[in-house]
């Protein structure tokens, strides 16, 4: 194969309209073919359910790295929940608000890509739902 010893600067201005026109139809060409999926009931399902998929298992991933005994697993003493959802992430030093406002991170999946991001920083822990509410019960009563 020849090496086109031409650049940018030295190109005809015919071989730079043919280069950009065939650049722009190929641009054109593939946002028809995303158009044309993104009207496709069965593939709109299918990118749905991988993307539910990926989220499950990020959820697992982190809830994991936080459970008891690095298991997925409720944290509280002699809980052995491990249903991935009945479980959830909490923070350890009851500073969830102010760490959502300071890092302008919802919760879900945002929050376990950020934790992932971060190397799994320590402040967390998995609880069940009943545990959770128990110690928010817990901590309101100490603080009335």
């Amino acid at each position: 194969m020849r090496k086109d010893s031409r650049t940018k600067e030295t190109e005809t201005p015919r071989r730079r309209a043919y280069r950009h026109a065939h650049l722009f139809t190929a641009r054109i060409h593939d946002h028809a073919v995303y158009a044309r999926k993104k009207k496709n009931p069965d593939w709109v399902q299918h990118r749905k359910e991988l993307a539910d998929q990926e989220r499950l298992n990020l959820k697992i991933e982190v809830l994991t790295r936080y459970g008891g005994a690095g298991s997925l697993q409720c944290c509280w003493g002699e809980c052995l929940v491990q249903d991935v959802d009945m479980l959830t992430l909490d923070h350890t030093f009851n500073n969830g608000a102010r760490d959502r406002r300071e890092n302008k991170c919802g919760c879900g999946s945002m929050l376990y890509r950020r934790l992932r991001r971060m190397g799994y920083p320590d402040g967390f822990q998995t609880l069940c739902g009943s545990h959770q509410m128990k110690k928010k019960i817990m901590f309101e009563r100490e603080n009335v």
